[in-house]
């Protein structure tokens, strides 16, 4: 089990389940639901670690370009994250 503090200049903290790979869609929802500056834990599979790290690389500098007002810095943890090297 992991705990984490959670700094005050965060608004909101948001857990979602499952998002198989689909970012953009994640940040089009948290565009359209108006959440900003908030943690957002992905508590299921989040489709990473089939393709190399490069990969997730470029998905997350489009998504910044995309919804600038949305993106801090990511935590990636979980089972496939060693294999791309994440950690």
């Amino acid at each position: 089990m992991n705990i984490f503090n959670i700094p005050e200049q965060y608004a909101s903290f948001c857990v979602c389940g499952d998002i198989h790979g689909e970012f953009k869609t994640l940040a089009y929802n948290l565009k359209q639901q108006k959440i900003e500056n908030a943690v957002i834990v992905v508590a299921g599979d989040c489709g990473i670690g089939f393709e190399k790290a490069v990969h997730y690389s470029l998905i997350y500098e489009k998504i910044c370009f995309d919804y600038s007002t949305l993106i801090s810095t990511p935590c990636l943890s979980g089972v496939n994250c060693g294999e791309v090297g994440y950690s």
